[in-house]
């Protein structure tokens, strides 16, 4: 198949090295850094490649650490030395070379051009088909689990090579140090070994072309194996063959996991498959990291400062020295003491003796319809401005100089954001945006001599059009396209997602306009008029790019959002339904728990915007030199 020589050619060090330029510098058991790898090859391969050749080679100790994720299943990690990490990647590179053309179409795990995105659309084909049970098969910590004795006979049919052959063994063989004591590796194949993930296919090939020459409907990924079926009883008996054929070859079936299940109620691979109507979509699994009760999204537990959500209808309540809200399903018990935000986008009953709690706990309230639209907001009277500081803003807003400087410092940082977004994507399309890149600072250098503030409005709109052009190259998707900002109705599905987010943003800086002592109805960029509110709109066009256009390309790109549940139309519109809009609001609550380094310093997104107005208030309070945020 390939021979030593091969594995050690020029090029396939240099694909190597390549591969270790995009990796952080870790450092291995050895103490060695990746950044040093490089310059330790230049002095020292010579002698390995002599040692490689004569089957002298001997690698190093392999620590392994057990490690645990978020939800608690632990599994041991390899950390390799960082030239052994390299010869194994030299290894790996041939192996994938030569391997991978002779996997099964439908084996989807670990090779270029695959991935979890093909294998869900495949199994969203299947269900399209009529298949609506699959049978689920997870295998229990089977990296661990591969034996060894049977292994090296499959590999052997394929490596002829010795040289080869004696360092693949060396690999699997090796020597490993677990909670201080070293032993010799005799059963499974180690995690974070370059070479582990292509053996694991080659395992389990033999098994993939039963499964095709079954005509199953199937799939694999990794110790995920689904096959889809027409019948439930016919599942069944598949699922019990299917199982002793893995037994067979020495493996083992969680059967906590495993089973004969109805499409509708499971995720593949972190995705749901949803049907309605006899129309089959998937969406991204929304894993509840954070508190949920029914639909609530209560995020005071996790410390966002005591925003509540309530998205289904019901009546609100007094009760002892909290609220309660409750509904046909549930009722659910909000302490007043630990919040001071309220949004109800529900069909909603007060009671009246909810507004004294608000008054006296100073909870703001806002209330949305069924579009997302911010409808009004109840203020308790406590909140309510000096007139000492409604003169210091009247002030500073009737000072031309003072306007126009802060105005211009605002949209140059917005449109600074717009274009941050750009460079990020411009980096994952390959330059495809970096006309306009270069557009939106060609802006920005107009706004530095724009001799109004009406002036500047017009050029932040003319960049704003142009960056709405890209969404759709940024989206990758077909099933949501974007022409135009439309907003009264919002036509499209991304329309709708832009005005229910950037809604969440005006009324989320109200709100912390007030608790800092500020009126919102004093603005800078957008005039102080008829309207109520104008400082949010002037700090909510500073972050839109970097939190609310982030999270739409997440939820879009990631599959969490689908045309099919997610959104409805209505009144020459089109909206996000309830559950979209509790998606929306999860994502958001995470955007804003979520930690960015700002000068050494590490804050939430949420302690971010209220610095935003913290430093604005400062400046107008002291003369302390306001500078809005920038992203870099």
């Amino acid at each position: 198949m390939f021979t030593i020589d091969e594995m050690l050619s020029k090029n396939n060090q240099r694909l190597a090295f390549e591969h270790f330029a995009t990796k952080n510098d870790g450092c291995g058991p050895d103490g060695m850094h990746v950044s040093e790898l490089e310059k330790y090859w230049r002095m020292n391969h010579d002698q390995i490649i002599s040692d490689l050749k004569n089957q002298e080679y001997q690698p190093g100790i392999i620590l392994i650490r057990e490690h645990m994720n978020k939800t608690g299943k632990r599994r041991n990690i390899a950390s390799l030395n960082v030239i052994d990490r390299f010869i194994t990647r030299l290894l790996s590179q041939k192996l994938n070379r030569y391997l991978a053309p002779i996997f099964c179409e439908n084996s989807y795990a670990y090779q270029d051009s695959k991935g979890v995105m093909p294998a869900v659309l495949k199994a969203k084909e299947y269900v399209e088909l009529g298949m609506r049970h699959v049978i689920e098969i997870d295998l229990k910590n089977y990296f661990d689990t591969i034996p060894l004795e049977n292994l090296i006979p499959e590999i052997e049919r394929y490596i002829t090579d010795e040289a080869v052959l004696h360092l693949i063994k060396q690999y699997l063989f090796c020597d490993i140090s677990f909670e201080g004591k070293i032993s010799r590796k005799t059963q499974g194949i180690v995690q974070g070994n370059a070479i582990s993930p292509i053996l694991s296919n080659l395992y389990l090939n033999d098994f993939d072309k039963e499964l095709d020459e079954s005509k199953l409907c199937w799939i694999r990924y990794a110790d995920n194996i689904y096959v889809y079926m027409d019948s439930y009883e016919k599942a069944l008996l598949v699922y019990s063959e299917l199982t002793e054929r893995l037994e067979r070859r020495k493996l083992t079936v969680n059967k906590e996991k495993s089973g004969v299940f109805d499409v509708s109620t499971r995720s593949i691979l972190g995705y749901d498959i949803l049907i309605r109507n006899k129309k089959v979509d998937v969406r991204k699994h929304i894993y509840k990291s954070v508190n949920q009760y029914s639909n609530w999204h209560d995020s005071r537990l996790e410390f966002i400062n005591g925003r509540y959500h309530i998205t289904s209808d019901g009546i609100l309540n007094r009760q002892d020295f909290g609220l309660l809200f409750e509904n046909e399903q549930k009722k659910h018990y909000i302490p007043v003491e630990v919040s001071d935000q309220l949004n109800i986008y529900g069909n909603v009953t007060l009671a009246s003796n909810v507004l004294q709690s608000f008054s006296n706990r100073e909870i703001k309230v806002s209330f949305f319809d069924k579009y997302g639209r911010l409808i009004g907001s109840f203020l308790p009277e406590k909140t309510k401005k000096s007139a000492e500081i409604i003169l210091v803003q009247s002030k500073n807003y009737l000072n031309e100089d003072v306007r126009m400087d802060t105005a211009r410092r605002m949209e140059i940082a917005g449109l600074h954001n717009i274009r941050a977004n750009l460079r990020y994507y411009d980096k994952k399309h390959k330059g495809d945006f970096k006309e306009k890149v270069d557009a939106i600072s060609g802006y920005i250098d107009a706004l530095n001599r724009a001799p109004s503030v009406n002036d500047m409005m017009l050029l932040e709109a003319k960049a704003r059009q142009l960056y709405y052009t890209c969404f759709n190259q940024i989206l990758e998707t077909s099933d949501f396209q974007f022409e135009k900002r439309t907003k009264r109705p919002p036509k499209d599905a991304i329309n709708a997602c832009i005005s229910f987010g950037n809604t969440l943003l005006y009324n989320l800086f109200v709100n912390i306009i007030w608790k800092k002592g500020l009126d919102p109805r004093f603005g800078v960029v957008h005039a102080s008029n008829k309207r109520n509110q104008s400082l949010n709109l002037d700090f909510a066009d500073i972050f839109k790019p970097i939190v609310i256009d982030r999270i739409i390309f997440t939820m879009i790109n990631k599959k969490m959002l689908t045309l099919l549940t997610d959104f409805e139309t209505s009144n020459q519109g089109v909206y996000l339904s309830r559950e979209g809009k509790n998606i929306f609001l999860q994502m958001y609550e995470e955007k804003l728990k979520s930690r960015i380094t700002i000068k050494g310093k590490e804050m939430s997104y949420y302690q971010l915007l209220e610095s935003e107005v913290q430093n604005y208030k400062n400046f107008i309070l002291t003369g302390e030199t306001y500078k809005p945020y920038k992203y870099y």
